[in-house]
């Protein structure tokens, strides 16, 4: 059984190494963008859709890298209301990792200017 972690809510908790993963969810694929401790980058990698096998391998893998900072690790997961959030939320949460599934009408953007729609730009 994962064990719960306290402070979840807290960004600058410095007993914990924190890994965020971001997710972009279709039928087909999903797209996870990485960004681990002391890293100024996303890492971007790409699952076939529902594949909670490789989804698993990766957060595990993110959970070995996190943690060669010797602090216990939490992961933090953020991704839209969709096709797949509502069961993927749980599966996460069961994984002991905070979930943040949001409304993507609550996310502020400036409506007067262009913007373009890709995967990718919406993982950064």
């Amino acid at each position: 059984m994962t064990k719960q972690l306290d402070h979840a809510g807290t960004p600058a908790a410095t007993e914990y190494t924190t890994a965020y993963v971001v997710f972009e969810l279709s039928k087909a694929q999903w797209k996870l963008g990485v960004m681990l401790p002391g890293s100024q980058k996303i890492s971007r990698y790409t699952i076939d859709g529902g594949d909670l096998k490789a989804l698993a391998a990766r957060l595990t893998d993110m959970r070995s890298k996190a943690g060669r900072a010797g602090k216990p690790v939490r992961i933090l997961s953020c991704f839209e209301a969709g096709l797949d959030a509502h069961w993927l939320d749980r599966w996460l949460t069961d994984q002991g990792i905070l979930s943040y599934e949001v409304d993507p009408s609550s996310i502020e953007v400036n409506r007067r200017a262009r913007r373009v729609k890709t995967d990718r730009i919406d993982l950064d």
